[in-house]
């Protein structure tokens, strides 16, 4: 499983634990001595992993994560190519030229 695969499986469990959550207000009564600490978690759920994860998918941390594995990519086949020229140059005896 990539790190892409990863991050939307977790976002996808966040936001099926709050969908739960919310659901379950419906059906479970909540003592009025935990209302308080219910509130809390609930927000804490709701309002904060729920957004994180929406603004992850459609802010702009996916675009950014995808412009660096691309970086990454050039880079790497920068050196690749690098690396080949300079195999070259030392088969046919020559300097490599350039940086």
């Amino acid at each position: 499983m990539t790190r892409s695969e990863q991050r939307f499986q977790l976002a996808r469990l966040m936001i099926a634990a709050g969908i739960l959550i919310l659901v379950g207000l419906f059906f479970v009564p909540i003592p009025p001595e935990n209302t308080r600490l219910a509130d809390i978690c609930i927000g804490i759920v709701l309002g904060g992993w729920g957004s994180m994860a929406v603004q992850f998918y459609y802010g702009t941390s996916e675009g950014s994560v995808a412009k660096s594995e691309q970086i990454d990519r050039m880079i790497k086949e920068e050196v690749d190519v690098q690396e080949a020229v300079a195999e070259v140059g030392e088969e046919s005896g020559e300097e490599p030229r350039g940086g």
